[in-house]
């Protein structure tokens, strides 16, 4: 048994058929590893260019060394998944599950959507058109055991990197760019039924929320969820995330319609929107909100035990609370002489249980304020609050 297949070593009639026909030359080889390098042999270029995705089985390395990734011009398809990740009936059976997939980066790899294909959210499924689904990079459904790291993504469709029904997962060292050209340019979304994940070194410039948590059942949620299991974000630590996330957030938790989400630590979250280019972050850390349910809103309980510490924010604000929330602690929140509040909650109202601030430091000088609170059922307490304003 070799050590890896080079995809260079399997050339066919496209980019996809080469690197497919590696993945399935490391199958019967036992190795279960394909390497794509910088140099693309049959095209003689430093180029490797995908109108259809790559489909990882699982127990498997893709290891990208030095490369450049691209989604073809006009196309309607990730990079990366696991394999039939769109297959319904074939993902509704649990013996399915996808198990130990590694998407990892060597030296400088870049992911890049390209020219945008013009499937948008009011577009979907509409003249012709897939399911936005299709959109995302690296696109994750049912997996079990999953690494991404070192990876910069460029120019993205729509969210970068997606994850459904996924557990037991590593993201780290993950860089985006994106120019803010059409909507929802997240960066990282975990979405119903993920959890086991730790999330680490995220940098970089998105077109919405660099990471979002999001428990939400719209029709695109239901349709890929899986028996059996169960549709809570929950068990997932962060560390590290720096970005602008353009008038989003760094970091957002938003839940719905029975979906929880629980035992969130998170541990550095900065805010690096600047506020001369008038275009600023939202807050560095946004929980909750009164929208995007489809049947019930988030009640007491949904959203707790969330501990969060160290937050830096140029945003409007540091810290936004909404709706419902409960057993949980933000220690460390530093503001700028640019932030409007320190903590705030929207004028809908929000409900607090057991919530903490501890050590709160703000330096805002734009008519704002260290705490401010509208509509609010429950208290919010406040320890050591340093207020420079």
């Amino acid at each position: 048994m070799r050590e890896y297949v080079n995809a260079n070593e399997a050339l066919r009639e496209d980019d996809h058929g080469t690197v497919t026909a590696a993945i399935r030359l490391a199958v019967e080889d036992g190795c279960r590893k394909v390497v794509l390098p910088r140099y693309n042999a049959r095209t003689k270029e430093m180029k490797w260019t995908f109108s259809k995705a790559i489909e990882l089985p699982s127990d498997f390395t893709l290891v990208l060394d030095n490369c450049f990734l691209e989604q073809a011009k006009g196309s309607y398809d990730h990079l990366i998944t696991n394999e039939r990740s769109h297959d319904d009936a074939y993902m509704n059976d649990p013996a399915n599950e996808a198990k130990n997939i590694a998407v990892l980066g060597e030296g400088n790899v870049i992911l890049s959507g390209g020219e945008h294909n013009h499937l948008l959210e009011k577009t979907g499924r509409k003249y012709g058109l897939p399911s936005m689904w299709y959109q995302p990079i690296l696109f994750w459904r049912n997996v079990n055991g999953l690494r991404v790291e070192n990876l910069h993504f460029q120019h993205q469709r729509w969210w970068a990197v997606t994850h459904i029904m996924t557990r037991n997962a590593v993201l780290k060292n993950l860089d985006f760019y994106a120019i803010p050209h059409v909507p929802n340019l997240d960066g990282i979304d975990l979405r119903i039924g993920c959890s086991q994940f730790h999330i680490e070194n995220i940098t970089g410039r998105t077109g919405d929320d660099v990471v979002a948590f999001t428990a939400l059942k719209g029709r695109g949620e239901v349709s890929m969820m899986i028996p059996g299991r169960d549709t809570d974000i929950h068990d997932v630590t962060v560390k590290n995330v720096k970005g602008d996330a353009n008038t989003c957030y760094p970091l957002r938790l938003l839940n719905h319609d029975g979906n929880r989400i629980y035992n969130i630590d998170v541990d550095t979250i900065m805010d690096s929107s600047d506020p001369a280019s008038g275009v600023r972050s939202g807050a560095a850390l946004s929980i909750g909100s009164p929208f995007y349910f489809s049947k019930s809103q988030a009640v007491m309980g949904d959203t707790r035990d969330i501990r969060v510490k160290n937050v830096y924010s140029r945003g409007n604000q540091a810290v936004i609370l909404n709706h419902v929330l409960q057993d949980t602690t933000i220690s460390n929140v530093h503001t700028f002489s640019d932030n409007v509040n320190g903590i705030y909650t929207m004028p809908d109202g929000c409900e607090l249980e057991n919530v903490t601030v501890d050590h709160l430091y703000f330096a805002g000088e734009n008519a704002g304020a260290a705490v401010c609170m509208q509509k609010v059922k429950g208290t919010l307490e406040v320890r050591h609050l340093e207020d420079g304003a």
